[in-house]
Order: C-alpha cells, then sequence, then structure tokens
C-alpha cells in the first residue's frame, strides 16, 4: 500500500469513528474541525452519519464531548456547496473550535516555541491524547521530528509542504508509525494548524535532543 493510500484509509477511518462517537475527545473536535471546512470531508460524513444506524448498528457508542458531532453538521448547513465551502484564510475559526478558542485566533496566550513557531494548548486532554495550536512562521521549517505514536494536524491557516506533499486550510494530514518528517511553512504567510498527537515530539537532532530534555 502506498503512503497516500494508507493516509486516505487512515482519514477515512477517522472520520468513521467520529460518525460511530467512539473517538476520543482531541481526536472529535479534530475530526469535526476538518469536516467544518472541507468539502469532500464533509460530504463523506454526512454519507456515514445517513447509514450510521445500519452500518453501525453493533458498535458500542461513546459520547462526544461538547456535541461534536452536531457542531460539525451544523457548520457544515451554512455552507451553500462543494465550491463554496472552505471560507478565506485570514484567522476564521471553524465552528467546533469557536466553544474553545473564541472568534479570534490572533489574541490567544501564544506561548513562543522556538525555531520561529509558538503555541497554545488546548483543555483536551483525554488519556494519552494531547492537542494544541501551533503557528509556524513564513518559510519556516519545523526540525525534523518523530512521536513515537500518531500525529493528527488540520490545517486551519495558510498552507504547508511536508516532503511533496502541499497541504492548506481544511486539509488534514496523518502522520502514523513514528515517521520522521519536517514540514515547511508556505512563504507567503504564517501557517496555523491545530495538531492532535498520543505520544510525546522525538526530535532528531542531537543538539535539539539535548535542548529539548
Amino acid at each position: 500500500m502506498s503512503p497516500d493510500q494508507d493516509a486516505a484509509e487512515s482519514v477515512g477511518a477517522l472520520l468513521l469513528d467520529f460518525a460511530a462517537g467512539t473517538l476520543p475527545r482531541p481526536l472529535s473536535v479534530l475530526a469535526a474541525t476538518h469536516a467544518a471546512l472541507n468539502p469532500v470531508a464533509a460530504a463523506e460524513l454526512r454519507r456515514l452519519t445517513a447509514v450510521g444506524g445500519a452500518l453501525l448498528h453493533d458498535l458500542d457508542p461513546a459520547p462526544i464531548a461538547d456535541d461534536a458531532l452536531e457542531t460539525a453538521l451544523a457548520a457544515l448547513d451554512t455552507t451553500a456547496g462543494e465550491e463554496a465551502a472552505v471560507p478565506p484564510t485570514g484567522g476564521d475559526v471553524p465552528a467546533p473550535l469557536v466553544p474553545l478558542i473564541g472568534y479570534d485566533i490572533q489574541r490567544l496566550p501564544w506561548r513562543w516555541a522556538g525555531w520561529r513557531m509558538a503555541s497554545v494548548p488546548l483543555p483536551l486532554d483525554d488519556g494519552d491524547w494531547r492537542a494544541q495550536l501551533l503557528r509556524v512562521g513564513a518559510g519556516a521549517r519545523v526540525p525534523r521530528h518523530g512521536h513515537g505514536g500518531s500525529e493528527y494536524t488540520v490545517c486551519l491557516e495558510g498552507g504547508y509542504r511536508d516532503g511533496e506533499e502541499r497541504f492548506a486550510r481544511g486539509d488534514l494530514q496523518v502522520v502514523t508509525g513514528g515517521r520522521e518528517h519536517a514540514p515547511v511553512a508556505d512563504a507567503d504567510g504564517p501557517c496555523t494548524v491545530l495538531t492532535v498527537t498520543n505520544a510525546p515530539v522525538r526530535f532528531s537532532g542531537r543538539l535539539l535532543r539535548f535542548l529539548t530534555r
């Protein structure tokens, strides 16, 4: 299976589990955010929700915190169609994140994280799962790192490249199996993302490993 196929299946599985209500809270919010911004994910979530009674009858349900599924579907109702579903960049906060951070990303208590990056942790801890917003300066590269687990990232503002792939507002990237990577923000402006992980960051270089102990 190619990396692209593996990533696509991971995104599909995430949306299926979200529709079933079986995700931990951080991933529920991330999936809702992805669906609120991305028309393809929105259509898939509506399909899964429509057939959920038949396909998910035998699954053990789990509560979705803060009505995340209803919030996502309500956000989808505000879009007119496939071409108009993604709002412009510039700090627009998707509906599933509004209860957590309000309407203005710019005014959040950003904390400097080094290497032209800043972060804001979100109060969504659930077991090993953690969520945060990360902002990377225009053209800046995130130091090469892995997680020893899974990393889910939804782009909220701007865009970035990771190897040959580019991710823009509403796109979801899934990195699993401890794979290392070093994303680079687009040169024309800062990039803001929502990330959810279940293992600590592990930097590759010796100096970075020493500085982050």
